[in-house]
């Protein structure tokens, strides 16, 4: 559940969601909250099946260039990703001011 983390800032908007600099209750820990919003005109795509089966992978997963996932939440209409804060460029941001090399592109 969501409950322990309030958005503080949106620092993004796009046509199928919102992102928030929060904060968790709790903890006080700086968090990026991702809510991509359901409509009859743009569904969240998400397999909810596949998100189910796959959650306790993701809430695990470690990497250092990737931003630690804390919590995900979902129902029928919204879905919503609560991932460490990591000030800084966005990705898209990031590729337009210098575009991978290949040999830094991994899957």
């Amino acid at each position: 559940s969501l409950d322990p983390y309030t958005p503080e800032e949106q620092i993004s908007v796009g046509p199928s969601g919102k992102i928030y600099r929060g904060r968790g209750e709790a903890t006080g820990l700086v968090v990026r909250i991702k809510a991509l919003l359901g409509s009859q005109h743009i569904p969240c795509p998400v397999d909810r099946g596949v998100l189910q089966a796959t959650l306790p992978y993701l809430l695990n997963m470690e990497h250092p260039h990737v931003a630690k996932l804390l919590d995900i939440d979902f129902d029928d209409h919204d879905f919503a990703v609560v991932s460490e804060f990591a000030p800084g460029l966005n990705i898209w941001e990031f590729l337009h001011q210098r575009p991978l090399m290949p040999a830094e592109a991994h899957l």
